[in-house]
């Protein structure tokens, strides 16, 4: 039964119109209790097939990239453009609901009251029913033309929700409204998006924009270069941009090379490196009438390095290889303009982050082809001039650690001075160090006085004393004095002190060489004066000055011994070694003295052995084979029977044995934390003072 409504309904009886909506509203509940059974069972049906992850609301939130990513999961087509993808994606994992006659969504997804009431009632409209259509029309039109976009976006999503599916809309009214959103730079970006939906609907209908329009959108709806985002305070942004990229490859609009560009420094800002890295190709490959612009190239490498993406500095050899593919030479890049310059950085920064010291070298090297390049290079950014610093620092330890080559750390100190990179104390110290191992004092000296010239004109830190003693040590070593004192000065200048316990050490053994035993008295004096407690090395030197050949003084060296122990230094092996090599001229007076010396050294050596205590190379005090030979030497010398029996503690010595195993026991296991706390200079010095307490070199 249909019941036929008009215009005039309401002048029917009310008893006709009770009856009428009685019937109505009695098949309206009747009709609504059916749908919703259907509805429930269909819905409970589609359960199974719909994605829980995806909702209407989530499907409509999805960006460019993220609606891609979705749909390559689901093995789908992932090309075209943002409304397409986002139909697509609905249509894969949301189940179809209902749509009013309107096009809207009920609440719920329920059938409206109109389309229950279908079969029931027929409503007759006598208006024109163009009427609403053609005022949609009007009304975009006049508000396009206003500049209103908000309200034109508005309406013109109606006219294509209502009439799409019913008229055929006219191109104006998209372009109209396009028009009115791209004014003032997309207003501000504020309305780059509603701009990417136009641009979707007009690339469906088969639209076209001029390519003057399409660059404009896509510069426009991207942030700055300068800036570090890609959208205007939020609005538009890199996948906003890709959207407008995506319709206008379906209109076969071109873009500019300057819009790509734009787009690929977006996406390396965004950390999508490797969708960069396509751009980038796409430019050389298929636009190959004009190359990217060196200026593109740069802010990309920025960009870059400037991701804290995990990776993301890896693809800047590949960035460097298309810059190549392009004709851009890595060797005139500092010599084109500021643009190469900052690209040439940027790469070293991003070598720097990789650890890869090879390359950040080489980028310097192709610098410096051009005059002053690589000094430009260098310092052209803060965080260059870092990286660049770095790199050296790590270049010279390896030189120094990994493979002892101390030219190859001297070079690579000249090349960082030279680029004006500042070196630390620690690179500085390194080079200088190495140079004195390889026993090279004129170059290590000449090194250390650079630096000291440096540190005077506040352009590197103050030297450390010991620095100074490592250079005097290597100068004593290779018998150049006239350096010892030069660098000795040196440091009177730059530390305003005599020095410390090595500088000391180092003198009383330039001068135990000569055999000055009165001047290393005095030294030692001096040292206590100064408030510097002398250590074993001190007096084992004082006791080789004792030693020399033509005035032996083994009264003098017992005498030493003595005062070691009135200033709690114990003497260990090499200090009674040296000692009892005063004793060897054979006459009976230093045989009495030299049995006394190997008595006091039988009491320490029992009484080392009796304590659990760990011992080193300063405090080990167990007789070796240098001292039983001595000991025996000097035992055979005594002639007289009288003699031979006074020399009882040295026939002891003579034969005192210790297993092997125990003296290594014995020794101390220096922890790897004190390893690293010993200084490199501290090792170099006892070595050198060692090998002159040795009789051969005394």
């Amino acid at each position: 039964m249909k019941f036929h409504f008009s215009l005039f309904l309401f002048l029917l009886q009310p008893t006709s119109a009770w009856i009428a909506t009685s019937i109505v509203r009695s098949s309206f509940e009747t009709t609504s209790h059916l749908l919703s059974e259907s509805a429930v069972s269909s819905s409970s049906s589609s359960s199974t097939t719909a994605t829980s992850s995806l909702t209407l609301d989530l499907v409509s939130k999805l960006r460019y990239r993220e609606l891609r990513e979705e749909l390559s999961q689901r093995q789908l087509p992932h090309e075209g453009t943002t409304t397409q993808l986002r139909d697509r994606l609905r249509k894969a994992a949301i189940v179809e609901c209902n749509l009013t006659e309107t096009g809207e969504l009920d609440e719920n997804c329920q059938p409206t009251v109109t389309d229950e009431l279908q079969g029931f009632v027929e409503f007759i409209d006598i208006a024109d029913p163009e009427y609403e259509y053609k005022e949609l029309v009007k009304d975009i039109l006049l508000k396009a033309e206003q500049y209103h976009w908000k309200a034109a976006t508005r309406k013109l999503k109606t006219l294509v929700r209502r009439f799409d599916a019913t008229h055929d809309l006219p191109p104006a009214v998209f372009e109209a409204t396009l028009a009115a959103c791209m004014a003032n730079r997309l207003q501000g970006a504020r309305a780059a998006e509603p701009v990417r939906k136009i641009l979707d609907e007009m690339a469906e209908r088969g639209l076209k924009v001029s390519e003057t329009a399409a660059n404009y959108c896509i510069v426009n709806a991207i942030g700055n270069d300068d800036a570090n985002s890609t959208t205007h305070q939020g609005f538009g942004g890199i996948d906003t941009a890709l959207g407008m990229q995506a319709a206008f490859e379906i209109m076969q609009v071109p873009l500019q090379l300057e819009t790509l560009e734009k787009i690929t420094v977006a996406l390396a800002k965004e950390g999508a490196v490797e969708e960069a890295m396509a751009q980038m190709k796409y430019m050389i490959t298929e636009r190959t009438e004009t190359p990217p612009s060196l200026k593109c190239f740069a802010n990309t490498a920025y960009a870059m390095v400037q991701q804290k993406v995990e990776g993301a500095a890896s693809h800047m050899p590949t960035l460097l290889g298309y810059a190549k593919a392009a004709g851009y030479d890595l060797e005139q890049l500092s010599s084109l303009n500021e643009d190469g310059i900052n690209l040439l950085g940027n790469a070293i920064v991003a070598a720097d982050q990789m650890d890869n010291v090879a390359l950040g070298l080489r980028l310097l090297t192709a610098a410096a082809t051009t005059p002053g390049g690589d000094v430009a290079v260098a310092t052209s950014h803060q965080h260059v001039r870092r990286a660049a610093t770095r790199l050296h620092q790590r270049a010279i330890s390896r030189a120094v650690q990994e493979e002892g080559q101390w030219k190859l750390a001297v070079k690579l100190l000249t090349l960082q001075l030279q680029r004006e990179l500042r070196p630390n104390v620690v690179t500085w110290r390194t080079v200088v160090t190495c140079c004195a191992k390889a026993r090279k004092s004129k170059r290590a000296t000449a090194l250390l006085l650079d630096w000291v010239q440096l540190y005077q004109n506040g352009k590197a830190d103050k030297p450390p004393l010991t620095v100074f003693n490592t250079c005097m040590n290597a100068c004593e070593i290779c018998g150049e004095e006239e350096l010892t004192l030069t660098v000795l000065d040196a440091m009177k200048n730059t530390h305003n002190t005599e020095g410390n316990l090595i500088t000391f050490n180092i003198a009383l053994k330039r001068l135990a060489k000569l055999g000055n035993h009165q001047a290393c008295e005095g030294i030692i004096v001096g040292m206590l004066q100064e408030g510097i407690e002398p250590s074993v090395v001190s007096y084992t030197t004082a006791v080789a000055a004792c030693a020399y050949r033509e005035h032996r003084q083994p009264a003098l060296a017992l005498e030493w011994l003595s005062r070691m122990r009135s200033r709690r230094v114990n003497p260990n092996v090499l200090t009674y070694n040296t000692a009892l090599s005063t004793c060897q001229d054979g006459t009976s007076e230093h045989l009495l003295l030299a049995n006394e010396m190997a008595k006091q050294m039988l009491v320490d050596a029992k009484a080392q052995l009796a304590t659990d205590g760990v011992v080193d190379e300063y405090t080990q005090v167990l007789p070796d084979a240098t001292t039983r030979f001595l000991a025996k030497q000097l035992y055979q010398t005594a002639v007289a029977p009288e003699l031979v029996e006074s020399l009882s503690s040295l026939l002891q010595l003579s034969e005192f044995e210790v297993d092997e195993a125990t003296v290594a026991a014995r020794k101390a296991a220096i922890s790897q934390e004190e390893r690293q706390a010993v200084d490199l200079e501290v090792d170099l010095e006892f070595a050198a003072t060692s090998a002159a307490h040795r009789v051969a070199e005394v």
